[in-house]
């Protein structure tokens, strides 16, 4: 995992300053020794390369492209400690002639199709690139003008600027025209900026704005991607925000074979007009991580922005399928079970043009600010096994709050979380989930402390109004529960257990959280899917998604805590015959087809059983009713009593 190199909120790593050293340069390309031309026709990636070289071997400074000309060039490689300013009324030209640079670039759009999106900017390095630097800035009124050949095949795609494994940048206050790829990707970096930037696309081929993975502690504000007809500026994401391990795509300028957190980012005051697909994309595909926390999307906050796409496509999506490593094969199924963890994402002052619906699918572990997706109705990672505090936001530093797989009598499983140090400030650790209104709960915990009144609440995120308390103090591991009821007024709630006050060296560990209500939603992790089971979305579902599979033998078995259980799902003239076990034992074969669609609240129920645990177990038979056309089976939710 990446170090984090300033523990402050990102507000604080906006500008990366350049070393003041008695040798530091100031250098104009068009003078001599660099003597770059501007004249739009001659190559002046030379001139403007050795220019950059000579300023960073001088321990920093900048290197200036002067007004009313424009430099044509292949790629730049932008080295630490260097600003390289464009100056208003310049323009930065990327040349399409392959012997303008220092490689051997590919053309066209897609190097193959054996690998999704397997295009070749990704291969390409980046018009103005770094790499492995620090204290980076690409600043200045001009223009960087990407270029573009009559046909796509013959043209080389690149990135406009590109950064990977960069501490320390800013991009700020140019304009960045054409070319048909992303504008900027900034990859596995960390504490800078990006702002005041505008975007056009004149050419309409796919194009993002911004790329931003895997990097912490970055401010994306006050950029427009709107062409000044008011068309959209991307045509393409917007504004990608994700995180990745192991892209088979990452053999040219970037790599992924070690992955990092995407984490502390504020995206504020933009206008993204996009295309196509979305203006805000959250891309979490890091799922295979060891360490989950290596992967997770965490801390992100979403403010004040204009977030607009065709009604076709949705304003904010998650591409939540990892096409690389998922149980949907090597490509993009959206079978999206598989995506790393994402937890705290906070929404405020946005306007949303274009649908919302398909953003529901994305499972985030404290979601604050957005009505269409209050947050999931269960705890992700309730044991801290997966690992650590992936999933849980915490309140206080490292030394007061976090997760440990350190040994302690009692504990369940190899990892706890923990509070301590009480005396340092307030603490807390929590998560963040969506609760139906007007509906009770049980909140469910096991806890150990140095015998501090710690406290467990429940938390109402939309009026600050905390509605269930319970304290724990014993010094051995103990089951504790806390019953509460939701109001009307929203559905987002946090759970957790906090230091409430306390002062001085005392500490508190939680373990095995559970939280029971009246329904499972059909994307609940109490629900362990074999098979390829896809999720839609569907206004009518509970929390709006369904699951459906129509592949023979593929299960789902719905583990809960309670005396009856209703599954609740899918019929219609597609719909299949689907076998049920209850802990075990075959209960019957259940007929889906009906000649309309439409949900059925009680598909199978398993009647009153005994209080405690069950598993309830639904199978694709793989056949249908002979004037069914299909042999999907559904899954909605699991209504649950007596829990």
């Amino acid at each position: 995992m990446r170090r984090i190199l300033l523990g402050l909120a990102v507000g604080a790593a906006v500008a990366c300053a350049l070393p003041a050293t008695s040798s530091a340069l100031d250098v104009d390309v068009t003078a001599a020794p660099y003597s770059a031309v501007g004249d739009g026709v001659t190559n002046d990636r030379g001139a403007i390369q050795r220019a950059i070289d000579a300023v960073n071997a001088a321990g920093g400074g900048k290197v200036t492209l002067p007004a009313s000309r424009t430099f044509l060039t292949g790629n730049l490689r932008l080295k630490s400690n260097v600003e390289l300013t464009i100056a208003r009324g310049a323009t930065l030209k990327q040349s399409q002639t392959v012997a303008h640079y220092d490689y051997t670039p590919l053309k066209g759009m897609i190097i193959d199709t054996t690998i999704p999106w397997n295009f070749t900017f990704y291969r390409n390095n980046p018009l103005v690139y770094a790499a492995y630097a620090s204290n980076v800035k690409v600043t200045g009124g001009g223009t960087i003008q990407m270029t573009h050949l009559p046909d796509v095949a013959d043209t080389v795609l690149n990135d406009a600027i590109g950064l990977f494994q960069v501490s320390g940048f800013e991009l700020s206050g140019l304009h960045v025209i054409g070319g048909g790829v992303p504008y900027v990707g900034i990859y596995f970096s960390d504490n800078g900026a990006m702002r005041d930037m505008t975007l056009n696309e004149p050419y309409k081929d796919p194009v993002s704005g911004l790329e931003l993975i895997s990097s912490q502690h970055v401010i994306v504000e006050n950029n427009v991607m709107r062409n000044p007809d008011g068309s959209p500026g991307a045509t393409d994401d917007g504004i990608a925000l994700g995180t990745i391990h192991n892209d088979p795509r990452s053999t040219g300028w970037w790599r992924s074979d070690v992955s990092e957190p995407l984490s502390d980012v504020i995206v504020r005051n933009n206008v993204v007009e996009a295309e196509c697909c979305s203006a805000l994309a959250f891309i979490p595909w890091a799922s295979q991580t060891a360490d989950k926390r290596d992967g997770e999307m965490r801390d992100i906050r979403i403010e004040n922005n204009v977030l607009n796409a065709p009604s076709a496509w949705d304003s904010v999506k998650c591409w939540c399928d990892n096409p690389w490593n998922g149980p949907g094969g090597a490509s993009y199924s959206a079978y999206e079970s598989d995506q790393a963890q994402m937890t705290n994402i906070r929404f405020s002052g946005n306007s949303f043009g274009g649908g919302t619906s398909q953003f529901i699918r994305a499972r985030i572990a404290g979601v604050r600010g957005v009505s269409f997706h209050p947050g999931n109705p269960y705890v992700q990672n309730p044991g801290f096994e997966t690992t650590g505090t992936s999933s849980w936001t915490t309140t206080g530093t490292a030394s007061q709050v976090g997760a440990t797989d350190g040994l302690s009598v009692g504990q369940s499983g190899r990892f706890y979380g923990y509070i301590q140090d009480f005396g340092s400030g307030y603490t807390a650790l929590g998560q963040g989930v969506g609760l139906q209104a007007r509906t009770t709960y049980r909140y469910r915990a096991r806890v150990q402390t140095s015998g501090a009144n710690v406290r467990l609440y429940a938390h109402n995120q939309c009026t600050n109004e905390t509605v269930g308390v319970t304290h724990a103090s014993s010094t051995s591991w103990r089951i504790y529960d806390l019953t509460f009821t939701t109001t009307s007024a929203c559905s987002n709630y946090e759970i957790g257990i906090d230091s409430s006050g306390l002062t001085g060296s005392g500490w508190a560990r939680i373990d095995d959280v559970e939280l029971h209500g009246p329904r499972i939603d059909d994307s609940d992790p109490r629900i362990a899917y074999a098979g390829n089971w896809l999720r839609f979305p569907d206004p009518s579902d509970f929390f709006g998604t369904h699951s459906s599979e129509q592949t023979a033998n593929a299960t789902a078995n719905v583990t809960f805590f309670g005396t009856r259980a209703i599954w609740r799902g899918l019929k219609g003239p597609n719909m299949g015959y689907a076998d049920v076990w209850l802990d075990g034992v075959f209960r019957g074969t259940v007929d889906l087809y009906t000649p309309g669609y439409g949900i059925d609240s009680s598909l199978w129920d398993t009647g009153t059983l005994a209080s405690g645990w069950h598993v309830l177990g639904i199978r694709v038979q793989g056949a249908h009713n002979p004037l069914s056309a299909g042999n999907y089976v559904s899954i909605d939710s699991v209504a649950v009593s007596g829990y």
